[in-house]
């Protein structure tokens, strides 16, 4: 009975987080390609204020707020009572984004409130900063959220660990490339600021070179996450091994071929990477899911009605597609379920991680084909694909 009422309390707790991440700063994204003169906007400022509202005191913001809705007098004393939290994220899209947009309202606006806001956020990241150039998940405390599903190979938390999951430290790294390079809505950034913000990602570049795996003499892509000292490959959740992440390293490549004189070991990294992509691309199989699975049972083809399901089919017409993680060392694709144990093989995996992770995808389809050469061509770089 205790056990039963364990897992409904998690699936509930599990229910609420993700209802509530798909509202927060994911969704704040979407509102980065607005038209210049709807951040001076009457909608525009009433997700400003909020924004406003949820940043703490330490100047950057955590996960779970919905910045979409009207608070009464009393929420927004509930929500301010929190602001002397220290658990600050750049996971799922979070603080960064937060910048992002505040300054787009303050550029429309001139509403001093904004740029203070933002400065202090800007101020959070240059301290969060470590020596080698990667930012940790969290900061300045480590927020144990997700610690029930934490791996046993991460006893002490990975929120210490340099992230490129979810596109965590790129995500950072274009902001501050934004403000280095003067772009029209953070141009109001002081002169101090953007000289320590082209520092920070002159720094962060560094950290990206060191941190891209390196295997039988040759450079490939880039983990989800790895050690802030050691730069290896790290544990995060239990079905998130040490691996090669394919969707991660996509961002990456693109974020290092958007440098405007990029050195050789930046055109290094981005061809060994290319490379490394087009050699563990999938073919023939396409990926299918819906409510009903098919399967081979004694010649036979069995319908298993049932909740979503995600499984592979033979296609020698299919599009090329990628898996999430590849096993560091052999480059093959690997699934987990929340027992931590390394399959090869997503049928071999649970349910609930078939349908509720996405492991394979077409990630690295356009950057190979449209962006890779044209890089190429404007940097004079013999392309290594045919």
């Amino acid at each position: 009975m205790k056990k039963m009422q364990k897992l409904i309390a998690i699936t509930f707790m599990l229910c609420l987080m993700f209802a509530s991440f798909t509202t927060d700063a994911q969704s704040l994204k979407s509102m980065l390609s607005k038209p210049v003169p709807w951040y001076s906007s009457t909608e525009a400022v009433q997700v400003a204020d909020n924004v406003l509202l949820f940043q703490r005191n330490t100047g950057g913001w955590t996960k779970g707020k919905d910045y979409f809705r009207e608070y009464t007098e009393k929420e927004k004393n509930q929500i301010s009572n929190q602001k002397r939290k220290k658990d600050s994220t750049f996971d799922n899209d979070a603080t960064y984004t937060e910048l992002q947009f505040l300054a787009r309202i303050y550029t429309a606006s001139g509403d001093q409130r904004y740029r203070e806001a933002f400065n202090r956020g800007l101020d959070l990241i240059f301290e969060a900063q470590y020596d080698n150039g990667g930012w940790p998940q969290f900061y300045p405390e480590f927020n144990t959220q997700w610690s029930w599903d934490n791996s046993d190979w991460v006893p002490q938390g990975l929120e210490r660990f340099i992230t490129y999951n979810d596109h965590a430290m790129i995500g950072v790294m274009r902001l501050l490339k934004g403000i280095a390079d003067e772009q029209e809505h953070v141009a109001f950034v002081d002169s101090q600021r953007k000289e320590m913000a082209a520092e920070a990602m002159k720094k962060g570049v560094d950290c990206i070179l060191k941190s891209q795996f390196y295997y039988d003499n040759r450079l490939t892509a880039w983990p989800a996450q790895v050690d802030e000292v050691t730069f290896e490959p790290k544990w995060a959740r239990n079905f998130e091994s040490p691996s090669i992440a394919s969707d991660e390293s996509v961002g990456v490549i693109r974020f290092l071929m958007d440098l405007e004189q990029p050195s050789q070991e930046v055109i290094d990294a981005v061809q060994s990477a290319i490379r490394w992509l087009d050699e563990v691309k999938i073919l023939n199989t396409r990926i299918e899911e819906g409510d009903t699975m098919t399967v081979m049972l004694e010649d036979r083809n069995v319908p298993k009605h049932g909740r979503r399901d995600v499984w592979i089919v033979h296609d020698e017409n299919a599009p090329p597609v990628w898996a999430r993680f590849y096993e560091l060392n052999t480059f093959r694709p690997v699934f987990l379920s929340r027992d931590d144990t390394v399959r090869y093989k997503l049928s071999d995996i649970s349910l609930e991680r078939r349908s509720g992770y996405r492991w394979y995808g077409y990630w690295p389809e356009k950057l190979l084909k449209e962006e890779y050469p044209e890089w190429c061509k404007r940097h004079k770089v013999k392309s290594l694909l045919r």
